[in-house]
């Protein structure tokens, strides 16, 4: 996969797999945004330059653009994300959030504001 700064397989609540890419730059997220798919979500800063995250393998329940707030972390710890263990559709969003504010590195520690899209 030649998209996106990193990939992570993750694990729905059936066990099913959900891929997470995050775009490294300007180039990148249009490639993303051009791969989406129906039922794919796709997580964009809105106040800020950064990364443009794709959610594929969930179905959320509600469509369209959702507004959201949270806190990008200072510091990324992989075992405190615990890839390996299932997560639910809003656990794995707000995982997928973290981590697009997190790769803004001039956000980090910061509260951004992102658009959840679910198409």
């Amino acid at each position: 996969m030649n998209i996106g700064r990193i990939a992570f397989w993750l694990k729905d609540e059936n066990n099913k797999n959900v891929l997470l890419i995050i775009g490294r730059d300007e180039k990148d997220n249009k490639r993303l945004e051009k791969l989406v798919r129906s039922g794919d979500i796709i997580i964009e800063l809105i106040e800020e330059n950064g990364p443009t995250s794709l959610i594929r393998g969930i179905k959320h329940e509600t469509s369209g653009i959702i507004k959201r707030e949270v806190k990008a972390p200072e510091e990324l710890k992989m075992s405190e994300l615990k890839f390996g263990e299932k997560k639910n559709q809003e656990e794995i969003i707000g995982l997928a959030t973290r981590l697009t504010g997190y790769y803004a590195a001039k956000l980090r520690g910061k509260k951004v504001k992102l658009n959840i899209i679910n198409n």
